[in-house]
């Protein structure tokens, strides 16, 4: 994230845009980098975990796996938010027994973070993330202030700018790519012959065919973009495609040009479209192309949707390691510019750009 916020009220309400939808009953943890204006800090990542995951303000309250990916990171600021609908306004929550056991939590949080060398700068918490909300300190000088309107954050309107729509909650971003049984077992019948159909046309003309593929997929792309209607033969037709490691490779090199966005478009799709194990190669596909262009929280659900289907695919696998480990997204172009090597011995030409920018063109 480049922007730079300098209010606490301005940084929680940019948390939905950061996500992609406004978050509930959860501990976020924003990393913070150096900004170009002098003494200023910028965000350069947000961390969510569920109020649930949370142990004892008493003992370490975070799980150590959340403590290891903010420490592989390199981010040595962080700032903590508290979102509870539960809390108390009244005479406001620092009086509430809830508010006290957040200031306990952030707390303990911040000692949990010291033995790895990791400041805590400030902590806040809020009922909700929208206009007008309150939000109090946890840590430090009793403060409180509230909200400017999260869809007017210079974050928000980079989203907007970008094509990337606000949820309003992570239920609704994971209904996007939820399979659907209802349409599965049509899938299942049409797939044998898609995948034979697939594999006869390449028959003594493998560099035609698969440059044919490609423009038909990228076609396939812009449909599902516009929200057009794919008949699901071919939705089976691009699945058999999938299952070539050229045309699949072909496919981690798009993840890194400005049809990116697209492309999800018709991962999302397929993922909701196809019964295991088949679905795993589309999530798959969703999951890298939205860890390049830094949306962690679908490449999160997306890589559930894969492994579920196939709990040992290795792809699935990398990305998961990747994702885990704080891997910064342009170390995974190397897999984009493989993909565009791969592309050109059949005549296809892809522009691979920045990874954190595939939209800006």
């Amino acid at each position: 994230m480049a922007h730079t916020l300098t209010d606490p009220g301005a940084l929680i309400a940019a948390l939905p845009a950061i996500f992609g939808f406004t978050p509930v009953r959860s501990l976020i943890f924003a990393g913070m980098a150096a900004s170009d204006q002098p003494g200023m800090l910028k965000v350069d990542w947000a961390l969510r975990v569920g109020l649930d995951e949370l142990g004892p303000a008493t003992t370490d309250p975070l799980p150590q796996s959340r403590v290891r990916f903010c420490e592989s990171t390199g981010s040595r600021v962080l700032v903590l938010v508290v979102v509870d609908d539960r809390l108390a306004i009244g005479d406001g929550p620092r009086f509430t027994d809830r508010h006290k056991q957040f200031r306990r939590t952030a707390a303990a949080v911040e000692a949990q973070f010291a033995v790895h060398r990791i400041t805590v700068r400030a902590a806040f918490d809020c009922q909700a993330i929208t206009v007008g909300a309150p939000w109090w300190s946890l840590l430090g000088p009793q403060r409180h202030g509230t909200m400017p309107d999260p869809t007017d954050s210079a974050i928000a309107m980079e989203r907007v700018l970008y094509g990337q729509p606000l949820h309003r909650s992570r239920d609704e971003l994971v209904a996007l790519v939820a399979p659907d049984p209802e349409i599965h077992d049509q899938m299942a019948q049409l797939l044998p012959s898609a995948r034979r159909a697939y594999q006869t046309a390449a028959v003594g003309r493998a560099d035609d065919h698969h440059r044919e593929t490609i423009e038909w997929i990228s076609g396939c792309f812009q449909t599902a973009d516009r929200g057009g209607e794919i008949p699901l033969h071919d939705l089976a037709m691009v699945t058999a495609a999938l299952c070539d490691d050229l045309v699949f490779n072909t496919m981690l090199a798009v993840a890194a040009t400005r049809n990116a966005r697209a492309a999800e478009s018709l991962w999302a799709l397929l993922a909701r479209a196809l019964p295991a194990p088949f679905r795993a190669v589309p999530a798959s596909l969703l999951a890298f192309s939205t860890y390049l262009r830094g949306y962690g929280v679908l490449t999160a659900i997306s890589l559930d949707i894969a492994l579920d289907a196939v709990p040992n695919d290795p792809f699935a696998l990398e990305i998961a390691r990747a994702l885990d480990s704080a891997v910064h997204p342009s170390e995974l172009l190397a897999c984009a510019h493989h993909g565009a090597e791969i592309a050109a011995t059949f005549g296809v030409h892809i522009e691979v750009t920045d990874p954190m920018h595939a939209n800006d063109q």
